[in-house]
């Protein structure tokens, strides 16, 4: 009974990891942006996305981090532009 029971057990626990496993595949680099400022970017226009989502349904608890998140990623652009500017 005991043999039984670790067979289904070990059955059942591979089963569930591969079955997690592939729903989520990682990006590839081909998917994504190559680098910093164009994620940034991507990020920025989701974000604003969101918090007009927010306003239209009156959510100002949630739209609040979410401009905060927005000046912090323009603000993180603005920076990356001047280290840029200082390279040349």
């Amino acid at each position: 009974m005991r043999a039984l029971l670790s067979v289904l057990t070990q059955v059942y626990t591979r089963w569930r990891f591969v079955e997690d496993t592939d729903a989520v595949k990682p990006r590839g680099p081909a998917e994504g942006p190559a680098d910093e400022t164009a994620r940034l970017r991507e990020s920025i226009a989701r974000e604003r996305r969101n918090l007009d989502y927010f306003r239209r349904f009156n959510c100002a608890g949630l739209a609040g981090p979410c401009e905060s998140s927005i000046r912090a990623m323009e603000g993180r652009i603005r920076a990356l532009e001047m280290g840029a500017r200082r390279a040349i």
